[in-house]
């Protein structure tokens, strides 16, 4: 009994001591959980501890690297600009003087000033003082009336030249280049060389001197002006009357027609404005050139202006000759497929040749002039073209090419640019005889740089030779095959085989060169007539 008592005090002492070791266990285990949290809560904070030290010393980075490179952008632009300085240092002489001038007139001049006309009037002085006449700045009105005329025209349908007299340097008259065919002018009986006297209230000064100066009998007062390039674009336009400001003005303005500020487009006219155009008439007194008198008569005629489609190409059959006659105006958009349709008709009719007149045909887009030589020239260089720092040719691939029939071309003193690259082209490969004069004399080209205000930069960027033989004709122009004097354009006959000498003279070269052959057209009807036997 004693000893089942004293087993029994021993296993209640192990008990005892296993839940003090369990109490114990329990209160480590919270103590360890414990210290795990606060593990985990020390991590988390030394995490984003970490993270916002790595955040600040970013944006400490980004900060920094943005001031050294600003500095450097503003090191490396001050430099520049020194250096440009150093550089251009008359330039900037020019500036600054021109700004000391300018504070001294806006201080102490008593004049009203139009500031943006000075500052226009500077700056093309700038780009005149190249002595280039084919680089020159034209500011935004000026630059609208170049478009005149390409797709449409709202006026008479004559193209007019601006010529200077020879005894009197700065005065100009209005001289008719050419005309439309089917145009009011055609109708109304012009012709090229004309000499226009007056447009409604708008008298040239030769006018003036010839008839009204010493004349009491005019029932109306008019002051002569000088003419100039904008008189001459918007008569063509029929943009309206043309009336003086005042009698001490020698410029004029547009007036009655509602179009006095439109110097743009004629696509861009409104509707009523088209109509107001087209209602109105035009009468003109022209001088044409009388052998006998060796003097003006004096003529006139009222023109109703119509709207047109501006051509640049025009074509006839010589029908006893049996000679093609195409005549190209100008290179402009439009131009190629224009030709394109003459040839095609022209050898449908089955011409035994071609005459090509290029003459007065001022040049233009060098686009048109690829699309235009390619259908004449089967393969071979053409031209090239040298900039500053470049070079480009241009070549013939047979891709394009259309006839090897025989060609005579016909220039004169005023074919210029794209129209001697043409000539040129046609003798440098034997494919044509070149007959008239020397050749106007411009082997250069323009890019045309827009400014910031509107205006533009036509800058001479390129020499351009023909191919093959590097043949260079800036300044000396194309020498032809056949030497010609020019027809007088007041002839009735001009352009007429036998009173026009030079296209009589190609007439004649290529009639000798012809071989007999059937039109299509003639073998055609022949078809038919076999087939209704």
């Amino acid at each position: 009994m004693f000893k089942f008592k004293k087993q029994k005090k021993q296993a209640d002492q192990t008990e005892s001591g296993a839940m003090c070791v369990q109490e114990e266990l329990k209160e480590n285990k919270d103590l360890l959980q414990d210290k795990c949290n606060d593990f985990i809560e020390l991590k988390e904070t030394r995490s984003a501890t970490k993270k916002s030290f790595r955040a600040r010393m970013s944006k400490t980075i980004k900060l920094k690297t943005a001031i050294i490179l600003i500095l450097i952008t503003v090191l490396l632009t001050e430099g520049t600009r020194l250096f440009y300085h150093l550089k251009n240092r008359e330039f900037y002489k020019f500036v600054d003087e021109l700004h000391t001038i300018n504070n001294i007139i806006d201080k102490n001049s008593i004049y009203k000033m139009d500031k943006e006309y000075m500052y226009s009037n500077t700056c093309k002085s700038f780009v005149n003082s190249l002595g280039d006449e084919h680089t020159h700045l034209v500011n935004r009105k000026e630059l609208s009336s170049f478009g005149l005329g390409i797709n449409e025209i709202f006026g008479t349908g004559c193209s007019i030249k601006r010529l200077e007299f020879a005894d009197r340097p700065g005065e100009y008259f209005f001289q008719i280049a050419d005309i439309q065919e089917d145009s009011p002018m055609e109708k109304a009986g012009f012709l090229p060389g004309d000499e226009i006297l007056r447009v409604n209230n708008f008298v040239s000064s030769a006018y003036y001197n010839e008839v009204y100066y010493n004349n009491e009998n005019t029932d109306y007062d008019i002051v002569p002006v000088k003419t100039d390039k904008e008189h001459a674009l918007c008569f063509l336009a029929g943009l309206g009357d043309f009336t003086l400001v005042d009698e001490n003005s020698e410029s004029t303005v547009l007036c009655n027609s509602g179009l006095e500020d439109i110097y743009s487009l004629p696509d861009l006219l409104s509707p009523q404005q088209k109509r107001d155009v087209l209602d109105r008439s035009v009468y003109i007194e022209f001088g044409r050139f009388n052998p006998e008198t060796e003097r003006n008569d004096i003529y006139s005629a009222t023109v109703q202006k119509a709207k047109l489609q501006a051509k640049s190409v025009s074509y006839k059959v010589l029908e006893e000759q049996n000679i093609g006659y195409l005549k190209l105006s100008a290179f402009k958009f439009g131009s190629s497929q224009e030709f394109t349709e003459a040839l095609r008709a022209l050898l449908y009719e089955g011409v035994d040749g071609i005459v090509l007149d290029l003459r007065g045909n001022p040049g233009g887009s060098l686009d048109e002039y690829n699309k235009i030589i390619t259908q004449l020239i089967k393969e071979g260089p053409l031209y090239c073209c040298e900039g500053r720092d470049s070079q480009e040719c241009v070549s013939a691939t047979g891709k394009n090419f259309k006839t090897d029939i025989n060609i005579a071309v016909l220039v004169n003193k005023e074919s210029a640019s794209a129209s001697e690259l043409l000539a040129a082209n046609m003798q440098t490969h034997k494919r044509g005889v070149v007959i008239g004069e020397r050749t106007y004399g411009k082997g250069v080209s323009q890019h045309i740089f827009e400014l910031k205000n509107g205006d533009c930069l036509f800058l001479v960027d390129k020499f351009w030779y023909a191919m093959p033989g590097k043949l260079d004709i800036n300044q000396t122009g194309v020498e032809p095959d056949v030497n010609v004097e020019s027809t007088n354009l007041n002839d009735d006959n001009f352009a007429v085989y036998g009173y026009d000498t030079p296209l009589t003279e190609a007439v004649d070269y290529l009639t000798k060169k012809a071989e007999p052959k059937e039109s299509k057209l003639a073998k055609e009807q022949k078809d038919e007539t076999e087939k209704a036997r």
